[in-house]
């Protein structure tokens, strides 16, 4: 069951000096629709021998050096170039709000864009890495 949160806490870290970064406070009355191509998933069906490890923060699936043309990829949608898939964690509660409503649980999927080759190159530049936040609630 999704809580609403009456207080935001403060958020510490790393991520607390940089901008752009999470949790971020989602409005439904300050969105507004536009259309986009769709978003294309490529190799989501090939997930094989995928890693799972408790960080003690998170849980973290990660995938094995396998040729980089088999990896899970993303485009479209409005996405200017192609990703990769790097890894999938989690957060519970979510980290994000949606209208005040912070959910049970918070799945990330995290995309690095192709050009750059790794991970690692792709975090040193603008739109290098894109992150693709689902949002789930505990059934009743």
């Amino acid at each position: 069951m999704a809580r609403k949160i009456q207080k935001k806490g403060k958020w510490t870290g790393v991520c607390s000096m940089g901008h752009l970064q999470s949790p971020i406070p989602l409005f439904k009355r300050l969105s507004y629709h536009i259309e986009l191509p769709a978003l294309k998933f490529c190799n989501f069906h090939e997930l094989q021998n995928v890693k799972v490890e408790n960080t003690g923060i998170t849980i973290r699936c990660t995938f094995p050096n396998t040729c980089h043309c088999d990896r899970p990829k993303i485009c479209g949608g409005g996405l200017v170039r192609n990703y990769t898939l790097n890894h999938i964690h989690f957060h519970w509660p979510g980290e994000h709000f949606l209208d005040g409503i912070r959910y049970d649980l918070e799945m990330h999927c995290v995309f690095y864009a192709d050009r750059y080759g790794t991970f690692e190159n792709a975090l040193e530049h603008p739109y290098g890495i894109t992150v693709m936040a689902i949002l789930l609630l505990r059934s009743k």
